[in-house]
């Protein structure tokens, strides 16, 4: 008799991930990355108001120059 051999593989539980979610050291990681996300979205928010500064900045300039007051 054939018996063909079916493998499968190893469960989450006993690859001996060494990574645990309840860890202090992957905790401290996922906060580094959030810091580093929220960083980016500020940086990016500020960059954009700087660019509409601008933006209004040149269209008060061209109004302006305009008026004849």
């Amino acid at each position: 008799m054939n018996e063909a051999k079916t493998t499968s593989a190893p469960s989450p539980s006993t690859q001996g991930d060494p990574m645990l979610l309840n860890t202090d050291e992957y905790i401290k990681i996922v906060k580094g990355i959030k810091t580093q996300i929220r960083d980016a979205q500020y940086r990016a928010v500020l960059g954009a108001n700087s660019e509409m500064i601008k933006l209004y900045w040149g269209i008060g300039n061209i109004i302006n120059e305009q008026c004849v007051c």
